[in-house]
């Protein structure tokens, strides 16, 4: 039974698909920590059942018990990267609006002409940024800067985008 009293290891095995000797092995590993209600009865929380959920699914891609540990570290590194270069992105982003960047470079690449010279300039100014900043950054900077851009001579959004 959800709620309060948390679920019940055949909840659990049930939602989860998994057979309760499974549970129960994946909590001798330690992947889960079940607790006791009063009466005695093992209870899950919901965190366990997303913990299982993720090993159900990292097994699924093929990955082994003890690989997954580093998994979750790797990630935790790569958001840990990711975090400041986004923020920092944002704001670059938003210093440039504020100097009037989309107009300048607008009134640059539209004297270009139509639809095909647009394009290949857009392209050119994201692969001169590309040089020197990642993609993620290039593309949080530059999309919202190009696109309207695009926009304006006939530039489908999604094709623009891929």
């Amino acid at each position: 039974m959800a709620g309060r009293d948390g679920l019940s290891i055949g909840a659990l095995a049930q939602r989860t698909g998994l057979a309760v000797s499974a549970i129960r092995y994946y909590e001798e590993q330690g992947l889960i920590r079940p607790w006791r209600n009063p009466g005695g009865q093992r209870r899950f929380d919901r965190s366990d059942l997303r913990r299982l959920s993720f090993v159900i699914i990292a097994r699924q891609f093929g990955f082994t018990l003890p690989e997954i540990p580093s998994i979750v570290v790797r990630s935790a590194q790569i958001t840990g990267i990711l975090a400041p270069l986004i923020a920092v992105s944002v704001v670059m982003q938003q210093i440039l609006s504020l100097l009037g960047a989309q107009e300048t470079i607008g009134g640059f690449v539209t004297s270009m002409g139509g639809y095909y010279p647009v394009l290949f300039t857009a392209m050119a100014m994201v692969f001169v940024a590309g040089m020197i900043l990642e993609s993620l950054p290039v593309t949080i900077i530059m999309a919202p800067i190009l696109a309207p851009i695009a926009a304006s001579v006939g530039v489908d959004p999604i094709h623009f985008a891929v």
